[in-house]
């Protein structure tokens, strides 16, 4: 059993050492630290448990969005307000439009849950629905006089959007559990019941979208968040030990489950500070791994990580937004002193890093057909990109709901943008894959290993953050790159490849083999310039290193054909493209790269991915 890679670690910078905290649900750390608090830590103080006048506002049908104070708060109901970028932003012919975002703890869903997720994208959102990195469900185009039913009947199937975005513990990551293991399914339980522990108790939700009795605000308490909520977004991923398809060290919070001699869940190993949102130009912001705090026996879990987040509700930035997760809590005071308060807030020891062993991350393949622990069969489809719609040449949407509604299967929404319909009995299979192939549709025969764990974010044209395309324009640097691999005699070694249209890293680019990451908007039809990153690894294991900045995508064939090229001549034999350039020094990977002027080439680089517009989204 070998240890993991060592992950960034940040010794406490003098003035943050023996920060006192603020110890309860209403204290600080700006405070602590003689800093103001942003202008977000007032708009949570008054908006009475995040009703503010979202009700007022939602009735005001004369315009189509909201203000910019109810903007902000309307995150914490799982809702942005966005607009159509590829249209005129001034022109009244372009109105404000909104992405929910539902909580879906662990992607697992009932069949009626999907079916409803499905007919709310067909009613109310562009007839699309678009599968995320943190295994839930974005519609995207809702108008505002659409919320309330969409919320309606999100409702009726016991699903909800609550919590799905802003300064709160957001979507529970877990494990995918596609043969139906009895130890996946410990951990499961585990991932519903921290979603559950996190909810945020005020009632504003049922008020404003449902029409819910009215609670006093003034004598309502949040008893775990308070008055301010969290400094910035906290992000739970729960795993089993060793098994990294959720990208767990890139969690706030990282919970990996070992198993004990009963074959049940003994504990947890905790991981603490991942994260991937930076921006440019700003290198005190950085993408980088959760680091070891220790190991908890299975019954004190719940109360080590409510602590966790404690510790950061007190300690976390509440004056500087870029520096308010939780990565920048424990480089400010160390990992000892964040065990140290964890432990005190817990009232538990942890077990120290290095007293057991950890076994090696992998991932496995969850794409195709699977025989379950039951006898009956799940099946992994391939999303590109996460979305789920009809299109002329493949009718993936229709296909996917008459198979969940004609055998009510369960669904699993997988890390990687793709879905797992599970439960199919032996007698369906066959049928299953006459619809799949009536809708065009190929279940059964595999697509060129680069499209396999790609990713995209969704970037234009509605994200409001987006500098580059990346959803977009996946479909069409995808072909380039399985020409050049199967050019070089790679088609079946493709590296691990992300895309996103901005640095705060929606698709988790800074793990991956291959990443672009949106720097420059588009000057001219060659659609903008990009960060490239190399040498992370296919198991998520490293933080990957950048390459170049600012790298036309009009210029990325030659680039992909320069890099496998020198993978083919230079590689140790059976080496992936991530550990190829994770090993040779820069300086010497840049001479193999002629197509990278000398003006470019960065001939030293930090661990870190904050090398150098953008703001990390709330």
């Amino acid at each position: 059993m070998a240890a993991l890679p060592a992950t960034i670690q940040a010794s406490a910078p003098s003035h943050a050492v023996g920060l006192a905290l603020v110890s309860g649900a209403d204290g600080g750390a700006a405070a602590a630290r003689g800093g103001k608090e942003s202008r977000n830590e007032k708009l949570k103080l008054e908006s009475k448990h995040l009703r503010g006048t979202l009700k007022e506002e939602l009735n005001d049908l004369s315009k189509s969005g909201f203000g910019k104070t109810s903007g902000d708060l309307l995150k914490f109901h799982g809702i942005y307000q966005e607009q159509n970028r590829d249209a005129d932003a001034k022109s009244s012919a372009n109105p404000a439009i909104f992405m929910l975002r539902g909580r879906i703890a662990g992607g697992r869903m009932t069949p009626e849950q999907y079916l409803m997720y499905d007919k709310l994208a067909t009613k109310y959102g562009h007839g699309s629905i678009r599968l995320t990195t943190r295994q839930t469900i974005q519609f995207h185009w809702i108008a505002k006089g659409d919320l309330k039913p969409v919320f309606k009947g999100l409702t009726e199937v016991l699903s909800e959007s609550k919590g799905a975005c802003g300064d709160i513990v957001r979507n529970v990551t877990c494990v995918p559990n596609v043969l139906g293991d009895s130890f996946l399914t410990e951990v499961e339980k585990s991932a519903r019941s921290l979603s559950d522990h996190f909810k945020s108790t005020a009632n504003a939700y049922n008020e404003v979208w449902l029409d819910g009795q009215q609670v006093n605000a003034d004598e309502e308490k949040e008893s775990l968040y308070g008055e301010k909520y969290l400094p910035r977004k906290f992000k739970i991923g729960i795993t089993a030990e060793g098994n990294n398809s959720i990208d767990l060290l890139t969690n706030d919070l990282g919970l990996s489950a070992t198993k004990g001699p009963d074959g049940q869940v003994s504990g947890y190993h905790v991981y603490v500070g991942g994260g991937h949102g930076r921006s440019h130009n700003a290198p005190e912001t950085w993408a980088g791994h959760a680091q070891h705090l220790g190991w908890v026996e299975r019954g004190r879990m719940m109360d080590v990580a409510e602590a966790v987040v404690k510790v950061q509700r007190d300690a976390g930035d509440r004056a500087n937004r870029k520096h308010a997760r939780m990565k920048y809590t424990v480089e400010d005071n160390g990992l000892d002193w964040i065990r140290a308060q964890v432990e005190k807030y817990s009232g538990t020891k942890l077990e120290p890093p290095g007293a057991r062993p950890i076994a090696d991350w992998t991932v496995p393949k969850y794409l195709g057909w699977h025989k379950l622990a039951d006898g009956s069969f799940g099946l992994g489809v391939h999303v590109l990109s996460g979305r789920i719609i009809d299109q002329q040449g493949s009718f993936l949407k229709t296909a996917l709901r008459r198979v969940v509604e004609r055998y009510q299967l369960p669904v699993e929404l997988l890390p990687d943008q793709d879905i797992m319909l599970k439960g199919i009995p032996t007698s369906a299979k066959a049928d299953i894959e006459k619809i799949f192939r009536e809708c065009r549709v190929d279940v059964n025969n595999p697509m060129p290993k680069i499209y396999e764990r790609s990713l995209a974010c969704v970037a234009f044209p509605t994200c409001s953050l987006a500098i580059t395309e990346s959803e977009r324009y996946l479909p069409q640097i995808l072909p380039r790159m399985n020409a050049l691999l199967k050019k070089h005699g790679f088609k079946d070694e493709a590296p691990v490849f992300r895309i996103t249209g901005c640095p705060n890293g929606c698709a988790r680019p800074y793990t991956a083999e291959l990443a672009f990451v949106g720097q420059e908007p588009a000057k001219d039809t060659n659609g903008g310039s990009y960060q490239v990153y190399v040498g992370g690894s296919a198991s998520g294991s490293r933080v990957a290193e950048l390459l170049v900045e600012k790298w036309p995508a009009g210029k990325m064939t030659p680039l992909l054909d320069n890099l496998f090229a020198a993978w083919k001549k230079n590689r140790i034999a059976g080496e992936t493209f991530g550990d190829f350039t994770h090993r040779l020094p820069r300086p010497v990977l840049n001479d193999m790269l002629s197509v990278i002027p000398s003006s470019m080439r960065l001939d030293s680089i930090s661990k870190r991915c904050g090398v150098t517009p953008g703001t990390e989204r709330d």
